[in-house]
């Protein structure tokens, strides 16, 4: 089931998933660690940072094993974006955009 802030579309032989948040935004060097294992964005707040680090990097991996691709689209104080894509097979006759919605 997909929430308000997830979204899934079809692109010819591509399926994008995008999920957005509302949270504090991440700088450019911020994002240049996301994806590294045990990557965290530090923020100038002293708010205690949770988490190992991990999760984007194997999102990461198990998405190019399946000739995909993922990304982060954010400015700081405007939330973030997380677009991934995967490759799929069409149907015949099939092309162009749809969105898929689930609730």
């Amino acid at each position: 089931m997909l929430d308000e802030n997830e979204s899934i579309y079809e692109i010819e032989n591509e399926i994008q998933f995008v999920v957005e948040d509302t949270g504090p935004g991440l700088s450019k060097e911020q994002q240049e660690y996301l994806f590294q294992l045990f990557g965290k964005a530090k923020f100038s707040d002293d708010k205690l940072q949770t988490g190992l680090g991990v999760g984007l990097t194997y999102c990461k991996q198990v998405i190019e094993q399946l000739q995909g691709n993922i990304m982060c689209v954010s400015e700081e104080g405007k939330g973030a974006k997380f677009i991934y894509t995967l490759k799929v097979k069409s149907k015949e006759g099939d092309n162009g955009l749809s969105q898929k919605e689930q609730n």
